[in-house]
């Protein structure tokens, strides 16, 4: 928030995330999204929902689940048009591997994408999903379950997320994932598949934003075919998805 003053303005910073829109600015800012096309204003709301620095690959995920869908390249077109617009402007620097990240030109502009309400895609997806939830469940899919197909990259990531609901694991994403002794690939691996990274990309979004869990049961451990862990004969077996087994933990088997 800038402060005009007689000899010199300040900038208040902690003071523009608690500012709202005058209701004439919030009138000319929605009269440029109405004049967008229907397509290019969805693919600006369903980018506000994930933050003011947003990835294609979340918009892409999010318009090819809408009704009706929409292709990836139909979505580029989109993104490239509201850049020409000067709505959104491309970010050198990613973050994520496969993707291109985009920003918002004004918080502004941010605030009222987002909480325009007449738009179906609105209505459609209200859930903010963390960058760094994105990034950890993003690369244990990557490296857990990149052979695998979707519902087998899906179920790993029921099984992450359901410990994240369990109260004897850590409650973030980031947490499960790093917790010490369990998922043991090497956090310091390069990622050299690209396009399966931004596939796996998708299903980690797609869990993230509340996809039903509805394939392992609740099972919150699993292992690779060929490999037989002690825990695997305490727990309850769930279901058998590609390589893995699923497990749940808190219905133990009677021991003989």
């Amino acid at each position: 928030m800038i402060i005009a003053g007689q000899d010199e303005w300040q900038v208040r910073r902690n003071q523009i995330l608690s500012a709202r829109v005058p209701p004439h600015l919030n009138g000319v800012l929605q009269a440029r999204l109405d004049r967008l096309s229907e397509l290019e204003r969805a693919t600006l709301q369903r980018a506000a929902v994930v933050g003011r620095v947003f990835w294609d690959s979340a918009v892409i995920h999010m318009n090819e689940t809408a009704v009706p869908a929409t292709m990836p390249s139909e979505t580029h077109a989109a993104l490239q048009a509201l850049e020409k617009r000067e709505m959104i402007f491309k970010r050198q620097v990613s973050g994520f591997a496969g993707s291109e990240a985009y920003v918002f030109k004004h918080a502004i502009l941010h605030q009222v994408a987002y909480e325009t309400k007449s738009g179906r895609a609105t209505r459609q997806a209200t859930v903010q999903i963390n960058p760094a939830d994105l990034q950890c469940l993003s690369e244990a899919l990557y490296f857990e379950a990149r052979g695998e197909g979707v519902q087998g990259q899906q179920a790993v990531a029921e099984v992450i997320l359901n410990r994240v609901d369990h109260p004897r694991f850590p409650k973030t994403v980031c947490g499960v994932v790093n917790q010490r002794g369990q998922f043991t690939y090497n956090k310091n691996a390069r990622i050299r598949e690209k396009g399966t990274y931004a596939r796996v990309q998708r299903v980690a979004m797609a869990a993230l934003a509340g996809a039903p869990r509805t394939l392992t049961n609740g099972a919150t451990y699993f292992h690779a075919r060929g490999v037989s862990p002690s825990w695997s004969k305490r727990f309850e077996r769930t279901i058998r998805i590609g390589s893995h087994t699923f497990y749940r933990s808190d219905r133990r088997l009677a021991s003989n």
